[in-house]
């Protein structure tokens, strides 16, 4: 996520202010300070997961046609035929910031992609309605993976997650028939659950970690955050005006979660903040950029940007919970 560069507009006195802060970097934040491990083999199945393999592929292709056609043409309606929650906000909000992107980011985002080295990562039938994967995308250069979650609903499957996993995955824990335990949002591993999470990450923004944040194991992901706090007012006149984060409830609040092979949790879990920026006297004014301009044109004495994301996260059995990776995109402006 960038820390978003708003001007200033004076009646007498002109002023700006340029920052950009690369804390979550336009998107992803991973962490790759650990040994990667394969996921497990899966077993021949002794009870019936929610999707078989086979038919996993089949929706990733299917996924993967109809995304494909939908960037091309900036066509929300149908990509909401293959995405939804979270991640179809986050997509709808690029296609509508797309003339803002350069000529070279619209050509990237617009080229055909494809997932390869896919695993898939699947619950009983009856214990969940949905699955993971993980794979490498063909318009990624770097060997990095990414995870996805598809949840099924009444009109069919729907990708709602879509995270880096760099190379720190955990092993999912599996039964001998390869199926994949889920874990509920609540429920403890250790001293904490995934529920906690969104709290102890949007803290960092925050507070740089004073409060909740504390319950997080320190890592790249969670200094970027830091430093998105520490460097919130650089570029600002703090006579003039200030710049802070306040953590907001996201419109969509799905959390999933399965075993670890360790005993731990591997999670993703919704995130939420607002970028409040303010002026201190009258007579100031914040304009909004190319970006903000497309929610709400007008210079103002309060700018508030929202950003709405999801966070891999691993919770070990013992230990502080460590985020793997954190997304975000600007949605609205107001």
């Amino acid at each position: 996520m960038r820390v978003r560069a708003l001007p200033f507009t004076a009646t007498a006195l002109t002023t700006s202010a340029a920052l950009l802060l690369t804390a979550c970097g336009g998107g992803d934040s991973t962490d790759d300070e650990k040994r990667p491990q394969k996921p497990a083999a899966a077993n021949a199945t002794a009870r019936a997961g929610v999707v078989d393999r086979a038919e996993a592929n089949r929706i990733v292709d299917h996924y993967e046609k109809v995304n494909n056609a939908a960037n091309k043409a900036r066509n929300a309606k149908l990509l909401s035929t293959v995405e939804g929650g979270n991640l179809l906000e986050r997509s709808s909000a690029a296609y509508e910031q797309f003339a803002t992107m350069s000529a070279k980011d619209q050509k990237a985002y617009v080229k055909p992609f494809f997932y390869k080295e896919r695993t898939f990562f699947i619950p009983a039938k009856g214990e969940a309605d949905w699955f993971m994967f993980t794979g490498r995308s063909t318009d990624t250069p770097e060997a990095r993976r990414s995870l996805h979650v598809f949840d099924k609903t009444k009109d069919g499957w729907r990708m709602t997650v879509s995270v880096a996993a760099g190379t720190t995955l955990p092993k999912i824990a599996t039964g001998a028939d390869g199926l994949a335990t889920p874990v509920a949002a609540t429920a403890r591993t250790g001293a904490h659950a995934p529920a906690g999470i969104p709290d102890a990450y949007e803290d960092l923004w925050a507070t740089g970690g004073r409060k909740d944040g504390k319950i997080l194991a320190d890592n790249k992901v969670t200094r970027e955050a830091k430093d998105g706090y520490r460097g919130r007012n650089d570029g600002w006149d703090p006579r003039q005006a200030r710049r802070y984060f306040l953590r907001s409830e996201p419109k969509h609040r799905d959390t999933y979660a399965l075993k670890t092979a360790d005993g731990g949790t591997l999670a993703v879990v919704p995130l939420a903040h607002q970028q409040i920026s303010r002026v201190l006297h009258g007579g100031l004014q914040i304009t909004p950029d190319a970006e903000g301009k497309i929610y709400d044109p007008r210079p103002r004495a309060i700018v508030i940007d929202d950003f709405h994301g999801q966070a891999l996260t691993h919770l070990p059995p013992t230990g502080k919970p460590r985020v793997l990776a954190a997304r975000y995109e600007f949605v609205d402006s107001h």
